[in-house]
């Protein structure tokens, strides 16, 4: 917590160290992680939206996505 105090700006320093052909896995891994529980809380779901964002990703492909993490987190 105290190195993202000292950063404000992390997630958008780490997106941007991303290449860009990892965004969409990293976008589905986290989706994947935040729904693991069965629940997605609002923080979760702030962050996946500021995620979103930050590595621009395309609104059609998050949310196919969320679709097929959400399907395969019902079983």
């Amino acid at each position: 917590l105290k190195r993202r105090a000292d950063r404000p700006d992390w997630l958008a320093e780490v997106c941007e160290a991303l290449p860009r052909d990892m965004h969409l896995a990293v976008f589905s891994h986290c989706l994947d992680i935040s729904l693991a529980d069965g629940v997605l809380v609002a923080a979760e779901a702030d962050f996946l939206e500021k995620l979103i964002a930050t590595l621009k990703i395309h609104p059609e492909e998050a949310k196919l996505v969320t679709q097929v993490i959400s399907q395969k987190n019902r079983f």
